[in-house]
């Protein structure tokens, strides 16, 4: 566990700093990393540093919102977790490209309709899940950039991906549980 700077650490809106897509996923899984920490958890958060961080690397290949994406945006994960897999780094890393999907990761029927392994890939160990959540809550706006949305926005929007929304929920119902953090405090 690696608590020291998590001492006091509560949420507040994100500065400056913090206005990319992957800095206000990395400081919301963060702030409920420590929380958990606090409470006698074990949380791996350089590893969650780095997972915010490389989760979306895939759209280099795909497009991004920014550019207008070139294919449907779930083919991003598939393409980061292959792209890192050729760099040379292991599966715990490659894998926060694929179950970030959703925000709870994609279920082996959803796969196979978009022509890949007819696996599972669910966040399994508490950094995958704090970074599908965080992922999840994230969006933006014009007017924003980027931010901490509520869990509804969250909800709605990942609908399409089926049996995914009530993984959702489970996550946001187990995060919950594990600490005494408010996770709609962030709303925007």
């Amino acid at each position: 566990m690696d608590a020291p700077d998590c001492a006091g650490k509560r949420h507040t809106r994100p500065g400056k700093q913090y206005r990319s897509h992957s800095g206000v996923n990395f400081q919301y899984a963060d702030a409920i990393a420590c929380d958990l920490i606090q409470r006698g958890h074990a949380v791996d958060r350089k590893f969650l540093k780095v997972a915010c961080y490389l989760h979306d690397i895939g759209r280099m290949i795909t497009g991004s919102k920014a550019t207008r994406e070139l294919v449907d945006p779930v083919y991003h994960a598939f393409a980061g977790y292959r792209l890192l897999k050729r760099k040379g780094y292991g599966e715990r890393i490659a894998r926060v490209c694929i179950v970030h999907m959703a925000g709870s990761g994609l279920d082996a029927q959803t796969n196979k309709k978009y022509g890949f392994k007819n696996k599972d890939y669910f966040p399994r160990s508490i950094e995958e899940k704090l970074l599908a959540y965080a992922d999840a809550r994230n969006t933006w706006s014009r007017k924003r950039g980027s931010y901490i949305g509520s869990f509804a926005q969250a909800d709605k929007r990942f609908r399409r991906y089926g049996s995914g929304v009530a993984r959702l929920h489970a996550i946001h119902h187990e995060l919950g549980m594990l600490t005494d953090y408010s996770l709609e405090r962030l709303k925007p």
